[in-house]
């Protein structure tokens, strides 16, 4: 055995080598693995090269690295053991996971064996394993794998016992005596699988004992037997001797154990059925024949067939290979097995089959689906007869030669027959049209070179529709349809609407043309039959499905709520899992670790049942129900219906996110003012995924509560007590209920609600926590009314600035600093030189002058100043106020020239949506030259980004300080020269101490770390972030404080 390129040859004393030692280290792991009689290598391009039997045994039982085998030598094998040939220990078993291609490279292999009893499994080569694969190959031509049988005995050379064979070409032979009156044979028997894309596959006889004898022997001689449950796909190849698959198993029944898509046959392709396989009347054979080629020289009596039976035949005299074995049908006489078997036969080759020779005697010679013959026992198909060709012949069986493809009902397959009248019953509606569609394949291009067509003239032939319907039987419809049958056409039935039941039988029949010496004639008539039922639909439609859910789903939730239906329903529901199912594997069963994440997906599915008693009820599958649930915070993802073919019952998939749970509600207090009527309260909600209801409103003096009614005048010296809880709308949630927050998924559990009056100013600042009362139900705050009249004489408002190149923005929450009471109608830009209004998409320019002008309004109740009185500012800068029409108060700012240095940016910060402060300080100063507030901004990701600017910043080094409630103070420095400069600030929480917005163990946990000294901070601000108790250093006290954070017996904030 040799490799190509690192080469060992065995018996020999040269070794080639890369690197000595490495060669020696493989050949000491070669000793402790394997026999010692067992010699490997691994070639670098994965060949092995082979001379003798034993480097054959060896290469292909052993996994190497070597996937291919390749025979450099004619290896014989009749030396051996003393001339006896191989024995027990020179066959070849592969019995472990391997790929293997065995190249006989032009050259043959010879396994001989004298004595049957020195080889008792009867094989010389087998494949044990289920993922050892063996690949037949000559890449040169002229090979063989030959197996020699000296004695009489049931041999097959090469078992498949599980894996896979893969026959690419070269020869595998089999050489056997004649005189055989006990033993089968086969060159190959599978268990497992094998596939044939090519070379030869033969059983030959040795011995001969005449004619006569060799003749009926021979024909006992198999080249392939597929075993039961075996698979065996022939894609190309030649086979001399039969191909025959036993008895399919009772699991693999509808499966196909031996499929042939082409190939060349000198004998048989046989199947054999016995027992109550047999027995079970089977929708089709386990076997399906293509395309294929059957090809005999000159022996009439030894016919190349296509045969169906129980067991061989064992008298010389009979004709026939294979019998049906009836007794192995219980309680079928010979009749009863004769009749199976006729019908079993139209399956063996597919339904628009045709068989034809290459030689032919002028009388018909194709033929439609099968020949049947049932006589003896046994149906065959003859290829090899005088009234079917010639002798010498070659005959060729190819799928879908001619006749009906499929039958469509409304562009879809609908089930057909062979005739009209027995064709299944398909049901319909009546009240729409409908059409059916024969779908015909186009003659195959070998039948027309012959001179075959379809006919489209009555006079010799036809294609034709027979129609029966409620109008009467006898209907004939002549389609117009290509005469040649090149190319694919279908024939159409158009059926009408109709209000009453109707039942229309079709039947389609078409005659194969064969043309000779310019003559037609008819060669077979082929048929296909389809029944629809109509049926005037008297039930009621159900359109929509209404299901009640007794609990949302959520984030944070780790139960789900059940689903119902209501008692007046027409139909009930089965909840059989009665769970959300997530999409992996925390299901919201009420005993998992994982609560609904937010962003993942669940599923549920329901079944709907119509109650019994409701037969005038229906679900439409053609228009399949709404689902509306009741009691789900958003709509589901999806809703999938797939209504049941009897239309009274559905099925109901739902895919849903969890709705996501509102951490932070704030709100102003409005009409709460002296004079007003206490049903004029009102909480308006700051954005629009919740509204507020308020519950109840009490007024308190001296400790004692009174009760109030709406038209109650709102009265100064009392305090007034409001009670309140949220909803969710938009698809998010509102949670009612106290604050709770998850440490390890970091939310709140329930939302947490702040307010503030209508006369504050909207800042973070002026919202007031609102604590829950779980003996109320409710969230519940005091509050003081406001007076009865507001009056504003000082505004002092922030607005976006004219930054140069930049483009304008109108959002009216960008203006801050308005009071209660106050909003804001518009704000303007205008150019000051040609009085232009400046659009979106216009930007501010280098050099020029702008005019900002805001134009305020005041809610009932509140008042500004009149306009010579009002004290107003923006961004700093003195305001003009003059009237605005429609009672506004118009403010009016100019800016000399469009803002062209100064210093803006984004400062991303947690938690809360309280203002964040930027402050600049020149370097060397303590006092701030430049300090704006701004609101903490929008929250995305768990995230809030704040937007500053501080225009007109004058040049120097300034330090940036960044600042929050309940964050660390963050400076930046930064410096001014000309232009604008970005500086963009992130802001951690007080004890963020890993930077990921959350405070939680894995920040006393990083923190600890840190104390113990086993992986030291070395971040500046991350060492600010955990000093939470603010001593200015970082130790075991942190630790310990921050731990009281997290276990919620000592917050920070």
């Amino acid at each position: 055995m040799r490799c190509n390129s690192d080469t060992v040859k065995v018996g020999l004393s040269t070794v080639r080598k890369r690197k000595w030692l490495s060669l020696l280290l493989a050949v000491m792991m070669l000793v402790s693995a394997v026999p010692l009689s067992s010699v490997t290598a691994d070639a670098a391009d994965g060949t092995v090269e082979v001379s003798t039997w034993e480097e054959l045994k060896r290469a292909l039982e052993y996994t190497t690295k070597c996937s291919v085998v390749k025979v450099i030598a004619d290896i014989e094998t009749k030396a051996l053991n003393g001339h006896t040939g191989l024995h027990q220990d020179n066959i070849i078993f592969m019995t472990m996971a391997m790929d293997k291609a065995l190249d006989l490279n032009g050259h043959t292999v010879n396994a001989y064996v004298k004595y049957y009893s020195e080889v008792g499994q009867g094989y010389l080569i087998s494949i044990r394993h289920k993922d050892a694969r063996l690949t037949i190959r000559d890449s040169v031509g002229g090979g063989a794998l030959i197996g020699e049988f000296n004695q009489e005995f049931y041999f097959q050379f090469i078992d498949v016992h599980e894996g896979t064979l893969v026959m690419e070409s070269g020869t595998v032979k089999m050489l056997c005596p004649s005189k055989d009156n006990q033993y089968k044979k086969c060159a190959i028997s599978v268990s497992g699988t094998a596939i044939f894309n090519g070379g030869e596959v033969l059983t030959q006889v040795t011995s001969p004992g005449g004619e006569r004898e060799e003749r009926y022997y021979s024909r006992r001689l198999q080249a392939i037997r597929g075993e039961a449950g075996g698979s065996v796909t022939i894609n190309g190849g030649t086979f001399d001797r039969v191909v025959l698959h036993s008895t399919p198993t009772p699991e693999n029944r509808g499966k196909y154990e031996l499929v042939v898509n082409g190939g060349f046959f000198r004998q048989s392709i046989a199947q054999i059925l016995v027992g109550d396989v047999y027995a079970s009347h089977l929708d089709h054979l386990t076997m399906q024949i293509n395309d294929a080629y059957f090809m005999r020289n000159t022996d009439k009596l030894d016919q190349c067939r296509l045969v169906i039976g129980g067991k061989l035949k064992n008298f010389y005299d009979r004709n026939w290979d294979y019998d049906l074995l009836y007794n192995d049908i219980p309680g079928a006489t010979l009749d009863d097995a004769l009749s199976m078997m006729d019908d079993l036969i139209p399956h063996l080759i597919s339904e628009n089959g045709a068989v034809f020779t290459d030689v032919h005697d002028g009388s018909g010679y194709v033929r439609g689906n099968m020949r049947r013959w049932v006589k003896n026992g046994g149906p065959m198909m003859i290829f090899q007869n005088t009234s079917f060709g010639v002798q010498g012949s070659m005959v060729r069986v190819i799928s879908n030669a001619y006749g009906v493809k499929e039958v469509l009902l409304d562009s879809e397959p609908m089930a057909c027959g062979e005739r009209g009248f027995s064709a299944p019953q398909v049901d319909t509606t009546a009240e729409q049209e409908h059409q059916v569609t024969f779908v015909m394949y186009p003659i195959s291009s070998m039948l027309r070179v012959l001179g075959y067509s379809y006919s489209n003239e009555y006079s010799t032939g036809y294609i034709r529709m027979l129609v029966d319907d409620e109008t009467g039987y006898g209907m004939v419809h002549y389609p117009d349809v290509p005469e040649s049958g090149k190319e694919p056409f279908s024939v159409t039935y158009y059926i009408n609407e109709s209000n009453v039941d109707t039942l229309t039988t079709m039947e389609l029949q078409y005659d194969l043309m064969l043309e000779t010496n310019g003559v037609k004639k008819q060669v077979t008539t082929g048929y296909k039959g389809a029944k629809l039922a109509r049926w005037v639909d008297r039930t009621q439609t159900i359109d929509t499905v209404y299901l009640d859910i007794s609990q949302p789903l959520v984030q944070g939730d780790y139960t789900s709520g059940a689903i119902t239906v209501d008692e007046s329903a027409l139909y009930t529901i089965e909840d059989r899992q009665g769970y959300w199912e997530h999409e992996d594997i925390w299901d919201l069963t009420g005993n998992g670790s994982v609560p609904a994440v937010l962003g993942d997906q669940y599923y549920r599915f329901i079944r709907v049942n119509l109650k019994d008693g409701y037969e005038g009820y229906k679900f439409s599958k053609n228009n399949p129900p709404k689902i509306k649930i009741r009691g789900l915070n958003r709509e589901c993802d999806s809703i999938s219906v797939r209504v049941a073919n009897d239309e009274r019952s559905l099925g109901v998939s739902l895919a849903s996110h969890p709705s996501e749970l509102i951490q932070s509600a704030w709100g102003t207090v409005t009409g709460l003012r002296a004079g007003s009527t206490v049903g004029g309260v009102n909480i308006r909600p700051k954005d629009s995924h919740f509204d507020f209801e308020i519950k109840e409103i009490q007024r308190i003096k001296n400790g004692v509560v009174y009760s109030t009614s709406p038209d109650e005048v709102i009265d100064p010296d009392y305090t007034y007590r409001i009670k309140l809880v949220g909803t969710g709308k938009q698809g998010m949630t509102f949670r009612n209920g106290p604050e709770q927050y998850d440490i390890t998924f970091h939310y709140y559990l329930n939302t947490n609600v702040k307010l503030r009056m209508n006369n504050d100013f909207n800042t973070a600042a002026d919202y007031k926590e609102v604590q829950y009362d779980a003996s109320a139900q409710a969230y519940t705050i005091d509050l003081t009314p406001e007076p009865d009249v507001v009056y504003y004489d000082y505004l002092s408002l922030g607005a976006p600035y004219p930054w140069a190149g930049s483009y304008p923005g109108f959002n009216n929450n960008w203006i801050t600093g308005v009071p209660g009471g106050v909003t804001v109608r518009n704000y303007s830009w205008f150019d000051v030189e040609s009085g232009v209004r400046l659009g979106k998409n216009t930007p501010f320019a280098a050099g020029r002058s702008y005019r900002f002008e805001v134009i305020l309004d005041c809610e009932e109740g509140y008042y500004l100043a009149d306009p010579e009185e009002l004290d107003a500012y923006v961004n700093g800068n003195k305001a003009l106020v003059t009237e605005a029409a429609g009672n506004g108060t118009a403010l009016t700012v100019e800016y000399s020239l469009a803002v062209s240095s100064g210093i803006r940016g984004q400062v991303v910060s947690f938690h809360d949506g309280s203002d964040v402060t930027v402050s600049l300080f020149a370097d060397g100063s303590a006092q701030p030259q430049y300090t704006v507030a701004v609101p903490a901004g929008e929250k995305s990701g768990g995230k809030y980004t704040a937007v500053y600017d501080i225009p007109e910043v004058a040049a120097g080094t300034y330090t940036v300080q960044v600042s929050k409630k309940n964050h660390v103070t963050r400076e930046y420095t930064v410096t001014v020269t000309t232009g604008t400069k970005t500086q963009n600030a992130e802001i951690r929480l007080l004890g963020d101490v890993n930077g990921d917005g959350r405070v939680n163990a894995l920040d006393y946990t990083r923190l600890l770390k840190h104390a113990n000294e086993t992986q030291p901070l070395t971040d500046a601000y991350a060492l600010k972030c955990s000093d939470v108790n603010r001593d200015k250093r970082v130790n075991a006290m942190d630790y310990t404080r921050l731990l009281k954070h997290v276990d919620e017996t000592q917050p920070l904030w």
